[in-house]
């Protein structure tokens, strides 16, 4: 039996291909030299371009291109964050984010959310967790792993708490802003009562096949990039002008490769939610955006499989999938939620349902202990 691996955290088809062109157009041309430190003046142009009908204030000077989000947010903590200041960050989270804290000499303070709310973060929550010591709260919508997207409303009252905080900056990660199918994200550059401590990180990684690319963004308020140029400058220096051109085309292609392609992902997320939620005791809320689902399992732990192996937490269920129905999947422990799994659903839809089925019927399988 093969193995159907559901891991996979960005799209499996090919950048599309008038982004290549750009790219290998600009090498031909022999952009190959240094980069401006910030980025080529067109893309933090055409990237403010993006924000400015939510708020008129962004322009270039409020843009900084990073080689992917991952290096954004270092950068970010880093230049935030002094040793021991508290960091707010809703679970599930991005696996990456507890490390990144950590290194930048934060104090992780996590506010659970869980599948049977819809992984619904409650603004009352936030502000029971804000002390005096808290420095910055972390905001990802929509949400990898959970899929969960903040309406316009939801988001008012998360703001409400951080404008009586003034002392709180706020990052928010919007690298699944384009893989969005409930109609109703909003970016927390629309809120301009905290726009002065407001850090946005976004990039291409994920909608537009670029992972390999390696290029994102800061937003911010123009003091704090120049303090995240100082920091870049001197650690990264500039993102390969050949790469930014290609980024540049992206955007200007995405009213012709974004529509199709989300037709085709609300399409896998609908089914793969239905599918789920036809096993008795799971919790499967279909997702709003990015491209997972993130099941609780955890009323299938204490159990047995048919080959008498035990199945008590995800991590133990992620290896009875794997060893006795071969689908690789992720435990929810390296995202903060340890009673789920995280399925990917980017396979093509045959493969994408075979792999479903088989977490189905080896869910279905799992025997109580006490009567295995």
């Amino acid at each position: 039996m093969q193995t159907i691996v559901m891991t996979l955290g960005e799209l499996s088809g090919k950048t599309y291909p008038p982004i290549i062109r750009a790219g290998i157009e600009a090498i031909e041309q022999g952009l190959t030299q240094y980069s401006p430190v910030e980025g080529i003046y067109e893309l933090r142009e055409a990237i403010a371009a993006h924000y400015a009908p939510n708020q008129a204030t962004i322009g270039p000077q409020n843009v900084m291109v990073t080689a992917g989000v991952r290096q954004a947010v270092f950068n970010v903590l880093t230049n935030i964050l002094s040793p021991d200041d508290e960091v707010i960050l809703p679970a599930p989270y991005w696996f990456a984010f507890p490390s990144l804290v950590e290194r930048a000499g934060g104090k992780l303070v996590t506010l659970p959310t869980h599948a049977a709310d819809n992984y619904t973060l409650h603004p009352k929550q936030l502000e029971k967790l804000i002390t005096p010591k808290t420095r910055l709260f972390i905001f990802n919508n929509p949400c990898n792993p959970s899929g969960r997207v903040y309406n316009e409303a939801e988001i008012d009252a998360i703001v409400a708490v951080l404008e009586k905080n003034p002392h709180v900056y706020v990052l928010s990660d919007e690298i699944y802003e384009y893989i969005n199918y409930s109609k109703d994200f909003r970016s927390l550059e629309t809120w301009q009562s905290i726009a002065d401590r407001l850090i946005t990180v976004s990039g291409f990684s994920k909608a537009f096949s670029m992972s390999g690319w390696r290029v994102g963004y800061i937003v911010a308020a123009e003091n704090l990039i120049l303090t995240f140029r100082e920091y870049q400058q001197v650690t990264l220096s500039g993102v390969s002008i050949f790469t930014q051109k290609a980024a540049l085309e992206a955007l200007r292609q995405r009213d012709n490769y974004l529509p199709p392609l989300l037709a085709e992902l609300d399409e896998k997320v609908t089914l793969a939610a239905e599918l789920m939620n036809t096993v008795p005791n799971i919790a499967c809320p279909k997702p709003q955006g990015a491209y997972y689902l993130f099941p609780d399992v955890s009323a299938y732990f204490g159990t047995v499989s048919p080959k008498g192996r035990n199945v008590d937490s995800a991590a133990t269920m992620v290896a009875y999938l794997y060893i006795e129905a071969g689908v690789q999947v992720f435990a929810g422990d390296m995202f903060g939620e340890p009673r789920c799994l995280r399925i990917s659903l980017v396979l093509e839809k045959e493969q994408m349902l075979e792999g479903l089925n088989r977490i189905k019927n080896a869910l279905l399988e799992l025997k109580p202990k006490q009567t295995a």
